[in-house]
């Protein structure tokens, strides 16, 4: 998704990539889930 008078080259993706198979980004998806529950205060560093 873009915003309005955005440029679509700014950020390139390989087609077909997923988030959950780059390790930072599950690892990410699971603290921010943890904080959201209240779960966690504090996040590591990746």
């Amino acid at each position: 998704m873009l915003w309005e008078n955005d440029d679509a080259t700014r950020v390139t993706l390989s087609e077909g990539m997923r988030f959950d198979e780059h390790p930072v980004l599950v690892e990410t998806a699971i603290q921010l889930q943890e904080y959201f529950a209240k779960k966690r205060k504090v996040f590591d560093s990746l």
